[in-house]
């Protein structure tokens, strides 16, 4: 069995990511609630465990969870989800490669705003997204690339 870890205050430690199709951040993939809840969709997200960091254990729940790979970009926060006593650290990642899920989920992509609509059940996991679509206000879009860059030069994304 492997060992959760918890903080301080008693709330389990989570790690996951927003996995986009690409880079112009317009397709988010959510996984099932697995065999048992195939039609429940979620952010791909799950436990640290002992001794890794919390971007160790997001590139990890999100292969097991959806079978990706990927380039990992910010970490858009730490998310307090008081009914599961949970918080979960919550990274960008742009999918370089979609494998079988370990864990027999099934995997679809969505529009960003469809996804945030299918997460209303999840409260917590659409806050993700919020908060994803405000950054991306803070930054500015190349046309040469159809990608998003820091309004200011001294911002790194």
């Amino acid at each position: 069995m492997k060992l959760r870890l918890y903080d301080q205050e008693g709330y389990k430690l989570r790690a996951g990511c927003l996995c986009y199709r690409d880079r112009t951040e317009k397709e988010v993939l959510l996984v099932s609630g697995g065999s048992k809840n195939r039609n429940s969709w979620k952010v791909p997200a799950g436990g640290i465990e002992n001794g890794e960091i919390p971007m160790d254990a997001a590139i990890r729940e999100v292969f097991e969870e959806a079978g990706v790979t990927g380039e990992v970009g910010i970490c858009l926060g730490l998310f307090q989800n008081e009914k599961s006593k949970s918080r979960t650290y919550i990274y960008s990642m742009f999918v370089k490669t979609l494998n079988k899920s370990m864990e027999n989920k099934d995997c679809k992509w969505f529009d960003v705003s469809e996804a945030h609509t299918y997460l209303t059940q999840r409260p917590i996991q659409q806050q993700y997204i919020t908060t994803a679509m405000n950054h991306r206000k803070m930054l500015v879009k190349d046309p040469n690339t159809n990608t998003y860059k820091p309004l200011y030069k001294n911002e790194k994304t």
